[in-house]
């Protein structure tokens, strides 16, 4: 009869250790809240009352030499990124003028790999 409860007593407690874990990678039911393997995250947190925008999560505008980052409510900005407008197409140039957006963080960190200064 020992033996039975000590196994059950390990089994439990390896299930709230496996719960654990997956809770902690995936965040609970919708995994948005969870850390990914790979995942880059700069330590931000989403208010409750925003959402992603419609076209995407950043937009970006070109101002002097400077491209700016504003997240999708075109109002708070993100970052300021210094920028050679010689090194850029000249399509890339006219859409920056205009305002463009940016789907995640991993295309803006390939923009700004490819274009930054």
């Amino acid at each position: 009869m020992r033996k039975f409860f000590c196994c059950i007593s390990v089994f439990f407690i390896l299930g709230i250790l496996c719960l654990g874990y997956y809770l902690t990678y995936t965040g609970g039911k919708d995994g948005s809240q969870g850390l990914a393997l790979g995942q880059i995250t700069t330590g931000r947190s989403v208010n409750a009352g925003e959402k992603k925008g419609e076209y995407g999560i950043y937009y970006l505008q070109l101002e002097g030499d400077t491209v700016v980052i504003y997240e999708n409510n075109k109002q708070t900005v993100y970052d300021r990124i210094p920028i050679h407008r010689d090194s850029l197409p000249k399509e890339l140039l006219q859409q920056l003028k205009k305002g463009k957006y940016i789907k995640n963080k991993r295309e803006l960190y390939a923009f700004l790999e490819n274009y930054s200064s």
